[in-house]
Formats: C-alpha cells, sequence, structure tokens
C-alpha cells in the first residue's frame, strides 16, 4: 500500500486499471502489476510477486502514466528503491 499527499482528496485514473506500474520482491526483478485506488491510497500487487518490497510507476523513457490526483494533477514517475538501475531487469 502506497499513501500519497497532496492529491487533492484521493486518487484517480484515466482509464479501467493504472497503467505502467511494476512491483519486485526482494530479488529485484519487476513485474507487471495491478493496483486499486482507496482514497489517496495506491494498493499494488502481482501474482508473480508474493512479498513485494518495490514499486515504480511511469519509470520509464517513454512511459505515459494515467494516475491523477482528484485535484486533476498527474501523479509524477517515481520509484520506492533505490537499488542501482539493471537495464536487463528494469522495464
Amino acid at each position: 500500500m502506497l499513501s500519497f499527499e497532496d492529491t487533492g482528496g484521493g486518487l484517480l485514473m484515466n482509464g479501467a486499471n493504472v497503467q505502467q506500474i511494476w512491483v519486485a520482491g526482494a530479488d529485484k526483478v519487476f513485474y507487471p502489476a495491478a493496483a486499486n485506488i482507496e482514497g489517496n491510497q495506491l494498493m499494488v500487487w502481482s501474482s508473480k510477486v508474493q512479498y513485494p518490497i518495490a514499486v515504480r510507476y511511469a519509470f520509464g523513457n517513454t512511459a505515459i502514466g494515467n494516475l491523477f490526483g482528484s485535484n486533476h494533477l498527474p501523479v509524477i514517475a517515481f520509484r520506492t528503491d533505490n537499488w542501482k538501475l539493471n537495464a536487463a531487469n528494469d522495464k
């Protein structure tokens, strides 16, 4: 679960699913993830990651995110990890 501040009261998405969201476990391998919005929180999961410890959103050179605050400002690309970037594992 990720919590956001300064969203204008919550989160919104443009479309049926949050796009460009990835999750990784201790192995540091990122997999496409699903997400649900609950107010100003984002619940993120993947069937390929039993114990998620890192999330990345719109983290790529050509990524176009679809997550917004209810103030209609876009959520910028982010990552919750500080792992060294590795082109073989990063999407």
